[in-house]
C-alpha cells in the first residue's frame, strides 16, 4: 500500500480499522467470536448505511453502534449509540432527544457515522418528511452532542436521503445522497461540503444526461488524495426502466471530471474504493435478487474486470471492504432469516463464504476488520416487515468468517461482461438554510441476547519438527506441525522445492532437486490467531562415485580396485579383499566375483556402484603326446588350475582302462599294473568340476612314444 491509501482515508472510519488493521500487530494473543442481539424498546430501524459500525483505537478495542431508533410514530424517532467492548458486552446505550427533525417517513433516518482520530464521530441523519432537511451532530466518544446542525432544502425539493459521509482532507465533511421535487420523483444527486464545524463551504446538485429519469438513488462519496472525491450512484431511467450504475470523479469543489456509466450488473454501485494509484474498486449491490458483482476500474473510472457471485438464496450485496493484499469481504443479504459473508481473492476467485442465522430476519448491512484481524458485521433483525419492531444484530468471526455458529455456504462466480459508456452530468449549485440544532443523548435500556458464544482461542505458537535437518539433493523429506494451542489450518512455505507450498497438517513428499540451504516457512492458525515460525534444511550434494575397473584375472593373481568420490567407503563382499572400508583395496579372488562400493560423503547421502573382477582358469588341457623315456613331458597330466574335482581315465585300443585318477597332480606314467605299456595311441575321458561350478566333460586321444 502507498501513501496515497493513507491520505485518502485517514479519517474516514471504516478505512481507520482497515489501516490499523494493515500496519498494526494483532494485539494479545486470543480472538474473540461471539453473536449478538441488541433490543431496545420501540426500535424502528437499525440503520441503512454501509459505513457504521465505528471501531475506536482504546484499550478494550470495542465498538460504536449506531441506528435510527424509535417507532412508527411521526414524532417518536431518536439517533441511538450503543458502546460495546471486544467481548460483544453492552457497556451502555443512549438515545438521542425526541426529535422531530430526525425523520424521513420510511427511508431510514440515518444516513452514516464517521470517525476522527480522537474518537470522536458525526452522525449524518435526515428529515424527508416534515423538515425537508439533513443534519449533522458530532458527538464524543462517550455520546455527549459538542454540535448539531441541520440544512433546509429550497422549495421545491424535499424528502433528501444523504446515506454516505465522509471526512475531507482539510478536516472538513462530505454529505453525498439525492433528493426529489416531490415524493419519491425525479431524484437529483446532492454533494454538500462544510468545514469541521458544519458550516457550509459548498453545495451542488446533479442531473446525469437526459435519460436519468425519476429515480436513483447516490449511494458513496469517497474522498481521494488529490483533493477530489469518488461518487457512486444508481441511474433509474423511469421511461424505459432501464438501471445502471455510475461512478463520478470530481474536483476538490465537486466539479465532474468524468462520469462513466455502467451496464451488466443492475441496479447500483455501492461503496467505490481506491485500493491504490492505479485502480478504483466499486462494490454492486443488487436487492431482490441472488446474485452480486464486484467491479474493479482503472483511476479513468474503465472496468478492469467484474465477477458476478451467484447463490439461489442471495437477496443483494450491502458492503465490503478491500485488504491490502487485494482481496475483499463482501456481506450480502439472504432470503429469509440468514446472511452471509464471502471472501474473494485479487483476481474475484472466492476464498470462503460462510452464512448466519438470524434472530429474526437479518440483513447484515454493514461490516467492518477488527484489531484483532477479525471482521465485524452489523445489521437490522425484523420480524415480518419494515413496520415490525427491529433488533441489532452484531457477528465477529475471526479472518476466516467464523464465530462458531457459521455455515459454509456455496456462490458460484462467473465472470461478467461490463459495458460503459462516458456521460455528461449536469451541475447546478444549491444553497441550503443552515440551522444550529441542539441533541441531547440520554441514557436508555437495552436487552441483549446471545446468539453464539463468545469463544476466547489461544492463537497457535507455531513448530516446526522436520525428518532429518540435511537431506540428500534429488531426495523427498516430511514435515511435522508440532504447533501449540491447537491450530485448525496450516500454510507451508518451501520455496526451492516441489511441491513449494502446502495446506496440510504434516505434508510429506517434499522433494529438492538441487543442493543449497533452503527456508522453509509454517503459518498456523485458529479461530484465535495466527502464528508463523521459520526453519531450513540443508540440501547436500549425493556423492557420484567412479570406480575403476573391470578385469581378467588368473588364479593366484591379484588386482588393486579403486573408488572414487565420497569420504567413507564400505566394499561388499568381503571375500579376497585387503581392506573392507578403505577407497583401493586389493582383490585377490580365487574365483570371479562382483564387489559393490558404498560411498558416502558424511552428510547421509550415499550412491554405489560395482566393479567385476573374473578369474579366468584358461581352458582345460590334456596333451595328445607324452614319452615316459624323456626328461620332460614323460607324465601325462590334466592342465587345468581351476578343477575342485576330476575324474580321469585312460584306455587302451580294446578298451581296458589302463590308468584313472581323482588328483589333478596325479598323472599316468605310462604303465599298467607295473609293467611299461608299448608305444601306441590310448583313449582318455575326463569329467571335472570348476571352482565357479562348471561342469566339463571331454574325451580324447594321445599318443605314448618309446
Amino acid at each position: 500500500m502507498n501513501g496515497e491509501m493513507i491520505i485518502v482515508y485517514f479519517y474516514d472510519m471504516k478505512s481507520i480499522a482497515l489501516l490499523f488493521f494493515i500496519f498494526s500487530p494483532v494485539l494479545g494473543t486470543s480472538q474473540v467470536t461471539f453473536q449478538k442481539n441488541y433490543l431496545t424498546q420501540g426500535v424502528y430501524n437499525s440503520t441503512t448505511t454501509t459505513q457504521t459500525p465505528a471501531i475506536l483505537n482504546e484499550s478494550d478495542s470495542g465498538y460504536y453502534l449506531f441506528a435510527w431508533n424509535g417507532n412508527n410514530t411521526i414524532n417518536s424517532h431518536w439517533l441511538s449509540i450503543s458502546r460495546i467492548n471486544k467481548n460483544g458486552e453492552l457497556l451502555w446505550n443512549k438515545n438521542s432527544d425526541n426529535y422531530l427533525g430526525i425523520y424521513n417517513f420510511g427511508f431510514g433516518g440515518l444516513g452514516g457515522a464517521v470517525q476522527y482520530p480522537d474518537s470522536s464521530f458525526v452522525m449524518l441523519w435526515n428529515n424527508s418528511y416534515s423538515y425537508k432537511s439533513t443534519g449533522f451532530v458530532h458527538i464524543n466518544k462517550n455520546s455527549n452532542a459538542l454540535w448539531a446542525k441541520r440544512y433546509v432544502y429550497p422549495f421545491p425539493w424535499v424528502d433528501p436521503y444523504m446515506n454516505s459521509v465522509a471526512a475531507t482532507l482539510d478536516k472538513g465533511l462530505m454529505g453525498w445522497g439525492w433528493v426529489s421535487n416531490y415524493y419519491n420523483a425525479y431524484n437529483c444527486l446532492v454533494l454538500m461540503k462544510t468545514d469541521s464545524a458544519g458550516n457550509i463551504q459548498w453545495c451542488k446538485r446533479y442531473l446525469p444526461d437526459s435519460s436519468y429519469e425519476g429515480g436513483g438513488e447516490g449511494s458513496w462519496v469517497t474522498p481521494t488524495a488529490d483533493s477530489g472525491f469518488l461518487i457512486a450512484f444508481e441511474k433509474d431511467d423511469s421511461n424505459t426502466f432501464a438501471y445502471g450504475g455510475c461512478l463520478m470523479k470530481t474536483d476538490a469543489n465537486g466539479n465532474p471530471l468524468w462520469v462513466k456509466e455502467y451496464y451488466g450488473a443492475i441496479p447500483g454501485s455501492n461503496g467505490p474504493q481506491v485500493i491504490n494509484s492505479n485502480i478504483y474498486l466499486s462494490w454492486w449491490g443488487i436487492n431482490g435478487t441472488n446474485y452480486a458483482v464486484i467491479m474493479k476500474t482503472d483511476m479513468q473510472g474503465i472496468p478492469i474486470l467484474a465477477n458476478t457471485y451467484t447463490n439461489s438464496n442471495a437477496d443483494g450485496l450491502y458492503d465490503g471492504v478491500t485488504l491490502k493484499d487485494g482481496s475483499t469481504v463482501l456481506s450480502i443479504v439472504n432470503k429469509g432469516s440468514t446472511s452471509s459473508v464471502l471472501k474473494v481473492d485479487s483476481v474475484g476467485n472466492i476464498l470462503w463464504a460462510n452464512n448466519y442465522d438470524a434472530k429474526d430476519s437479518l440483513w447484515l448491512t454493514n461490516l467492518d476488520l477488527t484489531f484483532d484481524g477479525g471482521i465485524l458485521c452489523y445489521g437490522g433483525n425484523t420480524k415480518d416487515s419494515f413496520d415490525t419492531p427491529l433488533s441489532w444484530q452484531l457477528i465477529k468471526t475471526d479472518d476466516m468468517g467464523r464465530d462458531g455458529c457459521e455455515r459454509p455456504a456455496t456462490f458460484t462466480k462467473t465472470p461478467t461482461p461490463i459495458t460503459w459508456k462516458s456521460t455528461s452530468c449536469y451541475v447546478q449549485n444549491m444553497v441550503l438554510t443552515v440551522e444550529d440544532t441542539i441533541l441531547n443523548f440520554h441514557s436508555a435500556p437495552m436487552d441483549t441476547s446471545t446468539l453464539c458464544e463468545v469463544k476466547l482461542v489461544t492463537k497457535p505458537v507455531a513448530k516446526i519438527t522436520e525428518q532429518r535437518d540435511t537431506l540428500c539433493n534429488g531426495h523427498c523429506i516430511c514435515f511435522t506441525d508440532n504447533s501449540l494451542n491447537n491450530p485448525t489450518s496450516w500454510k507451508w512455505s518451501f520455496p526451492g522445492a516441489s511441491p513449494d507450498s502446502s495446506t496440510l497438517q504434516n505434508p510429506c513428499n517434499v522433494c529438492y532437486a538441487s543442493p543449497g540451504k533452503y527456508s522453509v516457512r509454517l503459518i498456523a492458525s485458529n479461530i484465535g490467531g495466527m502464528d508463523t515460525t521459520y526453519d531450513s534444511v540443508m540440501v547436500v550434494p549425493t556423492p557420484t562415485v567412479s570406480i575403476c575397473c573391470d578385469t581378467i584375472i588368473y588364479p593366484g593373481e591379484q588386482i588393486q580396485l579403486a573408488a572414487r568420490g565420497g569420504s567413507i567407503y564400505q566394499w561388499a563382499p568381503l571375500y579376497g579383499l585387503s581392506c573392507y572400508g578403505c577407497s583401493s583395496p586389493v582383490a585377490s579372488p580365487t574365483q570371479s566375483t562382483v564387489y559393490t562400493v558404498t560411498v558416502s560423503n558424511g552428510g547421509g547421502c550415499i550412491t554405489t556402484d560395482m566393479v567385476s573382477i573374473e578369474v579366468s582358469c584358461g581352458e582345460v588341457f590334456v596333451p595328445n603326446a607324452f614319452s615316459p623315456d624323456l626328461a620332460i613331458n614323460n607324465v601325462l597330466y590334466v592342465r587345468c588350475d581351476c578343477i575342485t574335482s576330476m575324474d580321469f581315465s585312460v584306455f587302451d585300443r580294446w578298451g581296458n582302462k589302463v590308468f584313472e585318477s581323482q588328483n589333478i597332480n596325479k598323472g599316468w606314467d605310462g604303465t599298467y599294473k607295473g609293467q611299461q605299456m608299448n608305444t601306441d595311441t590310448y583313449i582318455w575321458e575326463l569329467k571335472a568340476t570348476l571352482q565357479d561350478g562348471t561342469s566339463v566333460k571331454k574325451k580324447g586321444n594321445v599318443t605314448l612314444v618309446r
